[in-house]
């Protein structure tokens, strides 16, 4: 089984794989990929120093990406004590 040079405790990673696809919606028509080097993926399109996801469902594949994404949540402070005058 040839692995391409994949560490021996990490399986060779065949992409698309909607299971570790992500993607970042750029415009209606356009998604950044967020998968690092997907250069085995037939849909990622080199751009600039990223690239572009033309996946046929790059919608799911956003919307996958923002489900598991942890929601960031405000920061609360205590309340200084008040002092009785």
């Amino acid at each position: 089984m040839e692995t391409h040079n994949q560490p021996i405790n990490q399986p060779a990673r065949v992409l698309p794989n909607m299971r570790v696809c992500r993607a970042a919606d750029l415009t209606g028509s356009f998604a950044e990929c967020l998968v690092g080097n997907p250069v085995t993926c037939q849909y990622a399109m080199p751009f600039g120093y990223s690239y572009l996801c033309g996946h046929p469902e790059r919608g799911t594949i956003i919307d996958n990406t923002k489900r598991l994404q942890t929601p960031k949540r405000p920061l609360h402070f205590e309340q200084p004590l008040r002092r009785g005058k």
